[in-house]
């Protein structure tokens, strides 16, 4: 659960500010519905570790 949720915070900091030092740019601006959903899973993630603990 751990796991997940760190590959979950980490790919929604990506789409949001991309890697400019492998030319990756950010999504958000073209997939906003795709970083609403990634921000919902990101809190159930941590909902769910919480739970878990």
């Amino acid at each position: 659960m751990v796991t997940s949720s760190s590959t979950t915070t980490e790919l929604l900091y990506l789409a949001h500010e991309g890697d400019k030092e492998v030319s990756w740019s950010e999504v958000c601006s073209n997939f906003g519905r795709f970083c609403s959903r990634e921000k919902i899973s990101l809190i159930l993630h941590f909902l769910a570790l919480l739970c878990f603990i």
